[in-house]
């Protein structure tokens, strides 16, 4: 059963001229109410474990593939009770409007009887040409497509993991420009740890070296005076989106404040100078 983009594009334009908040998990993130109030959306979308902390998100957003985290808590192999945990996202109930769920997790919330009422199948594009949006005519933020925006492969080498750079902030980018909002807040897009106890502001596996990422894929980076501890997927993150991100919103007419003070901020992203 593959996404679903006819049910992406009914939301579309529902907010035309709006402004969206974006509440994602780095630990800014608790800080999600204050600017709320600060401002005023007609639109919240959360990711992720966002769901645990706030029960009035208008949309949740879970891009990933959680098929080897199910894989390992049901066949108790490779630290059951962490997989669990990310299992956990497609399991808690929470009662955001609009759910929308990478496809591949569709099986697992079967198996799990998960009500899928008011949940939406989507996907991330792959295509080798992502690396050319800007001189790609065709593509727009306003529509879904082949599926979410996703950015380009990880560049560096020998960071121990082949993934696609952007997170999930990038694909709640994406449905907030088919929502049809001029202008888009982000908190907790902080690309680097803040915490001792975890790098999220709500209860989730800590990021550590595991199967997905090895050693060397933490680094430390030095701002000035000031070290701070990321990972070169969240450093590339934050490039991508100074040299392609920010350059898509500004094509399609969205104004874009990230309220994080992290790494976008260090890395002199023009959405933080505000």
């Amino acid at each position: 059963m593959k996404d679903d983009p006819m049910e992406v594009m009914r939301h579309a334009g529902r907010y035309v001229g709006g402004r969206a908040l974006i509440v994602l998990g780095g630990d800014s993130g608790k800080r999600w109410e204050q600017v709320r109030d600060q401002v005023r959306p007609d639109v919240i979308i959360g990711a992720n474990g966002t769901c645990y902390q706030i029960n009035n998100l208008d949309y949740w957003v879970l891009a990933e593939n959680l098929s080897r985290s199910y894989g390992c808590w049901k066949e108790g192999r490779e630290e059951p009770e962490r997989h669990a945990e990310f299992v956990r996202l497609l399991t808690h109930p929470h009662n955001a409007w609009i759910k929308m769920v990478n496809y591949i997790n569709w099986k697992i919330m079967q198996e799990l009887e998960v009500n899928t009422l008011g949940c939406v199948r989507i996907t991330r594009r792959n295509d080798e040409w992502l690396d050319d949006l800007l001189r790609e005519p065709g593509f727009s933020l306003r529509e879904y497509g082949a599926g979410f925006i996703n950015g380009w492969l990880l560049r560096k080498e020998g960071a121990g993991v082949r993934v696609r750079v952007g997170t999930v902030a990038l694909q709640c980018m994406h449905l907030a420009g088919i929502l049809g909002v001029s202008e888009i807040h982000t908190i907790g897009y902080d690309l680097m740890s803040r915490r001792t106890s975890g790098d999220h502001w709500y209860k989730h596996p800590k990021y550590k070296p595991d199967h997905f990422r090895s050693e060397a894929a933490f680094i430390e980076r030095a701002y000035g005076g000031r070290v701070v501890r990321t990972q070169w997927f969240w450093l590339e993150t934050a490039q991508y989106m100074r040299e392609v991100g920010e350059p898509l919103l500004a094509r399609e007419g969205i104004r874009w404040r990230d309220h994080s003070n992290g790494l976008l901020k260090l890395e002199g992203l023009e959405c933080t100078k505000f």
